[in-house]
């Protein structure tokens, strides 16, 4: 298996979402090893999992043992039991994202949402309304202040798909945010 196997892709998802956010910083790695720990009485080193995740240098095939750890910290008895409910929904090629989901329509004008990715990407967005938003401010993305960014909604653990303008790009063009591990999203003020 490699970190591009679909399976470890979304072992890797359905951990951040479990523990509640992205893997972003060495806490969060001290953090998420604490959570397994308290779930399933079992130990997982701090450098396994930041290497699982590709935080530090070194990732190569995880062992057996690992993916069993993390499929039993998502509620699964092993990661070939994972691997099977995983295989029998990949025959569907829509349907309805089971995370947590913000609707642009549900979203005040005014308000402001943030967005994080991997790795440490943070971006402060001002709804204007019928999900549009301004940029007010972007660590580590390329979304610059003052670009309009439009998207309908937001899916925590999935990438973003969205379209932006901007001095540069007056022309709406096309943006991914979070491709491999998806975004986490909270409504700031």
């Amino acid at each position: 298996m490699t970190d591009n196997d679909p399976y470890i892709l979304q072992l890797k998802r359905e951990v951040e979402t479990r523990y509640g956010a992205p893997l972003l910083t060495t806490n969060d790695f001290d953090l998420l090893r604490d959570d397994i720990i308290a779930a399933t009485r079992e130990t997982i080193s701090l450098s396994t999992l930041k290497r699982f995740w590709g935080y530090v240098e070194g990732w190569q095939n995880p062992r057996r043992s690992t993916l069993d750890l993390l499929a039993r910290y998502i509620g699964h008895a092993s990661f070939k039991a994972f691997a099977d409910r995983c295989s029998a929904m990949s025959g569907t090629e829509s349907g309805f994202p089971e995370s947590r989901t913000l609707h642009s329509a549900d979203i005040p004008a005014g308000a402001i949402v943030e967005l994080r990715w991997m790795p440490d990407r943070t971006v402060r967005l001002r709804h204007e309304g019928s999900g549009t938003y301004t940029v007010i401010s972007s660590i580590g993305s390329k979304l610059r202040e003052g670009w309009t960014l439009t998207a309908a909604c937001f899916v925590s653990g999935e990438p973003l798909y969205a379209s932006i303008s901007g001095p540069a790009t007056p022309e709406p063009r096309p943006y991914l945010a979070g491709k491999s591990h998806g975004i986490t999203f909270a409504i700031v003020d």
